[in-house]
């Protein structure tokens, strides 16, 4: 469950297929607008049983964000739901005015240490943007020792909230993946 180089001319064995990494979940996309709640834009499903003890994955997410004035916008990450365990909040970024079509990307790794009903996961994860008055800042957030019962599927929320709400305030995501590591 490792990333493998494959050489030209290379016998292909099961082995080294077995290692190449696999796309485990697609990204299920969403936006919101006209909204200062934090809402559901992306979600990740880890299907029950198949995390590994001290394997992982690397989750991507892709969006895009428009709006007027210079709001604040907050993308999070979370288990479950708008509401549910926090694992990472990337602060208020204090948007530029005006903006349309102006990038931000999730990316981050998640690590099993303990499987099972009694499992654990840690998370590591970075948001690069072009949103915010400072953009290209990379703000970068952990946390350690999440309560997750690997027995049933693990859902993985990606949140926006912004500080105003108005029709021209918009968060949505646009692609991204999740696959071992």
């Amino acid at each position: 469950m490792g990333e493998v180089q494959v050489t030209a001319g290379q016998r292909i064995t099961a082995a080294v297929l077995n290692n190449l990494p696999v796309t485990v979940s697609p990204l299920a996309t969403g936006s919101v607008a006209s909204s200062a709640a934090e809402t559901v834009v992306g979600s990740f499903t880890i299907p029950a049983g198949d995390p590994v003890a001290t394997f992982g994955y690397r989750l991507v997410c892709m969006g895009t964000a428009d709006d007027t004035g210079t709001p604040t916008l907050t993308i999070r990450a979370r288990l479950t739901s708008a509401g549910g365990t926090l694992l990472a909040g990337y602060g208020a970024l204090t948007c530029r005015s005006g903006i349309t079509g102006m990038p931000w990307s999730v990316k981050s790794e998640i690590f099993f240490p303990v499987t099972g009903a009694g499992g654990s996961f840690d998370w590591d994860g970075c948001l690069y943007q072009q949103l915010s008055v400072s953009p290209g800042t990379v703000l970068t957030t952990a946390s350690y020792g999440n309560a997750a019962d690997t027995t049933a599927p693990v859902l993985i929320v990606i949140t926006a909230q912004w500080g105003a709400s108005s029709a021209s305030n918009i968060c949505r995501t646009l692609d991204g993946g999740l696959g071992r590591i």
